[in-house]
């Protein structure tokens, strides 16, 4: 349902305005939720202010027209003691209404200092303004900023109407309590109890209601309603009991450090000790063993591409059962030749021809056989000391990235073969390998 609108506007100030945008809003929005030219409809005896005040009131939105001779007018209307336009704009201010400035005619919003005390906010709204060249147009766009107004002022009105119906629930149980409670006040007098024995009664009463409970926390409100009471022990030994045999206070460190906070004389508390420990323990040889696998890691990704064979002895030394204790014993057999490949039978032999029966021994670089015979390639790159699996230009094509089994990634200088770089860290083989399109 459309929210009501109040036009207000000053005789003499450019009615043309008023009446077409009147006319627009109706075809929007009804003609029974527009109010205007309230000032006909007050009646002889009637107190004008009163009348325009509860006119206000039934709106929902204020609409202040405010054309060309606005500002002269005011001055001139307010040397009397009322002026119907002021009245009706503080009371929508007053009444906390939305109040929309209306610019038409080419109006410019007047100054604050020339406003009645009573209506100086009025000058901190914000206006919109209907041009003649696009006045259709702009009452369009005054009417979809109406109907997002009327959508906020509805949620506005239901929100205060819900806060209203809790306050007054909220009020309405805290007179049964406090009744019951007098109620139940009376019967302890009618009995001739002490305040005293009655405060037992009360903890005897609750203990019986929750001694079956599962729940730690009725056991804790317990222990804080009756502090010293004749209950109290049992009640912690119940609270203690529950929490213990709960798997989730002894599998972690947390858990087990506060229960010992909270129970530091407990039955459990020994246990509780000791399971601590042992987590502490095991979380520290987790964090040491992480930091020897880095450790390695680094080190062997520092010697990988060595050619030295006193460099993979040393991380021998230092890392005997590492993980790449078998990739280290590897790289020195073949730096020692104890490896007899096809390559290295042909670097070794050269080659040998026979024409017209009679033999030539060629002393031909086994190397460049091997070549002509297998490796077209223009450059061999050489350093990982597994499988590769993953290689990608960057968009510039000066650097090769290349990912290996043996967990790094080396960046290579396609124009020199130089390796300026490995990447090392990865918990497993590298599978694939890119460049950003900004090559950084």
């Amino acid at each position: 349902m459309a929210g009501k609108i109040f036009i207000n506007y000053r005789r003499g100030d450019d009615p043309g305005f008023t009446t077409a945008l009147y006319m627009r809003l109706e075809d929007e929005f009804g003609a029974g939720n527009l109010f205007m030219d309230v000032e006909g409809g007050i009646k002889p005896g009637e107190d004008f202010v009163e009348v325009l005040r509860a006119q206000v009131a039934q709106s929902d939105v204020l609409l202040a027209v405010i054309g060309p001779r606005w500002a002269e007018l005011l001055a001139s209307q307010t040397a009397g003691s009322h002026d119907f336009v002021v009245i009706e704009i503080q009371a929508a201010l007053e009444q906390g209404k939305r109040v929309i400035p209306v610019l038409v005619g080419g109006a410019k919003f007047p100054a604050a200092n020339i406003l009645p005390e009573p209506v100086r906010a009025f000058a901190r709204k914000n206006a919109v303004g209907l041009r003649p060249d696009r006045f259709k147009a702009d009452c369009l766009g005054l009417a979809n900023a109406l109907r997002e107004a009327f959508a906020a002022i509805k949620a506005e009105h239901a929100a205060r109407t819900e806060a209203e119906r809790r306050a007054a629930e909220g009020a309405r149980k805290q007179r049964e309590a406090e009744e019951q409670a007098r109620a139940e006040e009376m019967e302890r007098a009618a009995a001739g109890l002490t305040p005293e024995e009655i405060r037992k009664a009360d903890e005897l009463a609750n203990l019986t209601f929750i001694k079956d409970s599962t729940e730690p926390d009725e056991f804790r409100d317990h222990l804080a309603r009756f502090v010293g009471g004749t209950t109290e022990r049992y009640a912690y030994k119940k609270l203690e009991a529950l929490i213990w045999g709960n798997p989730a206070t002894r599998g972690s460190i947390e858990a087990l450090r506060k229960f010992i906070e909270e129970f530091p004389k407990g039955d459990n508390v020994a246990q509780a000790r000791a399971g601590l420990a042992a987590l502490e323990k095991a979380a520290e040889d987790a964090r040491r063993a992480g930091e020897r696998t880095r450790a390695e890691t680094n080190a062997w990704a520092a010697v990988a591409a060595s050619t030295r064979t006193a460099d993979f002895e040393a991380f021998l030394n230092q890392w005997p059962d590492g993980a790449h204790a078998k990739d280290a014993k590897a790289r020195i057999e073949e730096l020692h030749g104890g490896r007899i490949t096809r390559r290295g039978v042909l670097k070794g032999l050269g080659i040998a021809v026979a024409s017209g029966g009679v033999w030539y021994s060629a002393v031909t670089c086994g190397e460049f056989i091997w070549r002509q015979l297998y490796d077209r390639s223009a450059r061999t790159l050489a350093g990982h000391t597994s499988s590769v699996y993953a290689v990608a230009f960057s968009p510039d094509g000066l650097t090769l990235a290349s990912g290996s089994r043996d967990n790094t990634v080396k960046l290579w200088e396609v124009a020199s073969g130089r390796e300026p770089r490995t990447l090392a860290g990865h918990a497993d083989w590298v599978r694939s390998v890119a460049f950003s399109p900004d090559d950084r």
